[in-house]
């Protein structure tokens, strides 16, 4: 009896004090940390707890995304019986499913958006959710589930800075397969030709950037806007032609050529030669108009020629029999 009972305050005390932890499974296990443990052996209140305490520890979630299947099992086990884990942030505002995707964990992602698929739409200190962390990444192969958990991301900006699109962050970062998949997926020209806070489309940036291979993509599998202008009215052209002054040598002859097959224009190209006839020939006719208005005034005094004491008028307005 003194046994049993030994046992059962034990079992209680470590009920109550989810906190105690074997250490030396810590030990032995030297890649662990204590939230691994608490996954490991589905200690919920712990998990939570240790994630809630300190958000620091979210990131140690790396290595238990890369760990082995079965370890996987028991974190989607856990998560599932507790949906709110993947609500859980760490310093920077980053939420599990931002983690997830920043390493390409295809069945931690799929498992946070089947519990949580609104985390799709988070923000992280940078404004970044996470499809535009993957992106950023080049994460194609968490694409996927994270745009058919919620599609509505991928057209989302980026809170922060220039408020681009996913598609800016994929020239910006150089990601051309993700580029290539996300355009796949979307066949808006809309959404193609949306600028940043700076009035730049995608193609600018490339030009600007002078990557080839997405200037390429871009103009064979879009119907972007070759002569958009950005907000210092500049068009792809007109950078080009800028950074050529820099840099005459190299990729730029060939982007030049690229430009040039479909028809792309420097700013003061884009302006239709008949526009500014017709601009032309609208001024000549208002200047008419004021030059005979100006003259009118000048022959016809205020008050005209009819004043009522002149003779003139009087005998004039006799012979009318007036």
């Amino acid at each position: 009896m003194a046994d049993e009972e030994i046992n059962r305050k034990e079992n209680s005390f470590h009920e109550e004090n989810e906190f105690i932890i074997d250490t030396d499974l810590v030990i032995k296990c030297s890649d662990w940390n204590p939230l691994h443990v608490a996954a490991s052996r589905g200690l919920r209140g712990l998990f939570k707890r240790l994630l809630a305490g300190n958000p620091e520890l979210a990131e140690a979630l790396d290595s238990l995304m890369a760990a082995s299947g079965e370890q996987q099992e028991l974190f989607k086990k856990l998560l599932h019986g507790n949906p709110e884990l993947a609500e859980a942030l760490d310093s920077q505002q980053r939420s599990l499913l931002h983690l997830a995707s920043a390493k390409g964990h295809i069945d931690i992602a799929k498992a946070l958006t089947e519990v949580r698929p609104e985390m799709c739409l988070a923000r992280d200190r940078d404004g970044a959710n996470p499809l535009h962390v993957a992106a950023m990444r080049g994460k194609v192969e968490v694409l996927d589930v994270l745009f058919q958990a919620n599609p509505h991301a991928a057209r989302a900006r980026v809170d922060r800075g220039e408020r681009e699109t996913i598609l800016h962050l994929c020239v910006k970062y150089n990601k051309l397969a993700f580029l290539k998949q996300l355009l796949e997926k979307f066949k808006s020209d809309e959404f193609v030709n949306a600028k940043d806070d700076g009035g730049n489309t995608i193609l600018h940036l490339a030009v600007s950037d002078q990557k080839f291979e997405i200037i390429d993509l871009v103009l064979k599998k879009t119907k972007i806007d070759v002569n958009a202008t950005n907000a210092i009215k500049q068009t792809a052209m007109g950078i080009h032609y800028l950074r050529q002054g820099i840099e005459p040598e190299g990729a730029d002859r060939d982007i030049e050529d690229l430009l040039l097959k479909f028809h792309a224009k420097r700013e003061k190209d884009t302006i239709d030669p008949k526009w500014i006839t017709e601009q032309r020939n609208a001024l000549i006719i208002v200047a008419v108009l004021l030059a005979t208005i100006a003259f009118q005034a000048g022959v016809t005094p205020p008050g005209g020629v009819w004043a009522e004491d002149s003779k003139g008028t009087q005998e004039w307005r006799s012979c009318d029999g007036s």
